[in-house]
């Protein structure tokens, strides 16, 4: 099942402290939307739903339609995904998906010749099973261009940070929701790749309602950000 998001690009260009920044597919891309003015579509799919055969051929089957894939890496316990995601993940899980699993698949898509930039939309604890420094060179040998991880606030993002330094390929892209309130400036201070901004109150592929006050959020989102903004939308 895929999950449909769209992003809005605020007017700021790419910045990370007055210099343009552009080292990844992810950049790179949606800096090539800003300029020109357009909008970008992104994607969710659950790596390894239907075998990683499927997951390949779906990725694939992108192309030339999505600007940017995320990979949600099953999890036992996906605490911030409602029903239809929890339920994908373990459906995954069964059918045999895994991290390195996926790595392989990615490795696999990236000797291909694929230049689509892809996320992997993740949980902490598989980061830390898999070993911090050995995650952050296994996205570089394997052509993640960046992550999402709901459950790491930004005062314990530091060792995963160092670790995905080292090759700056792999951007750790932060995450706003209404109740950041004041925390927003500092969040989206050394921000890099887009802004995952959650405009609805609930679980991840869930129903929820929107926040009372969206409009005024996103633009203070917007206003804060350097950084093109994505605002989460199930469709």
């Amino acid at each position: 099942m895929l999950i449909q998001f769209q992003i809005i690009l605020p007017v700021k260009d790419i910045l990370t402290k007055g210099v343009i920044v552009v080292s990844n597919r992810i950049e790179e891309h949606l800096s090539k939307l800003q300029e020109k003015g357009e909008k970008a579509f992104i994607t969710y799919y659950t790596a390894g739903l239907g075998g990683m055969e499927a997951t390949k051929r779906i990725i694939e089957a992108q192309k030339g339609y999505t600007d940017v894939i995320e990979l949600g890496i099953p999890f036992s316990d996906p605490i911030a995904d409602g029903s239809v995601i929890q339920q994908a993940s373990y459906d995954a899980i069964l059918q045999g998906s895994s991290l390195r699993k996926t790595f392989e698949l990615m490795k696999d898509i990236r000797d291909g010749g694929s230049q689509q930039p892809i996320l992997f939309m993740m949980y902490y604890n598989t980061i830390v099973n898999y070993g911090i420094e050995a995650f952050a060179k296994k996205c570089d040998e394997c052509g993640v261009d960046g992550l999402i991880v709901p459950d790491l606030p930004l005062e314990e993002q530091e060792e995963l940070q160092q670790a995905i330094a080292k090759y700056d390929t792999t951007v750790l892209v932060q995450l706003v929701s209404p109740i950041s309130a004041d925390r927003i400036p500092t969040i989206l201070e050394n921000a890099r790749g887009f802004v995952y901004c959650v405009s609805s109150m609930g679980v991840t592929g869930g129903k929820g309602t929107f926040h009372s006050k969206v409009i005024d959020y996103l633009t203070d989102v917007k206003k804060h950000s350097k950084i093109p903004v994505i605002e989460k939308r199930r469709m």
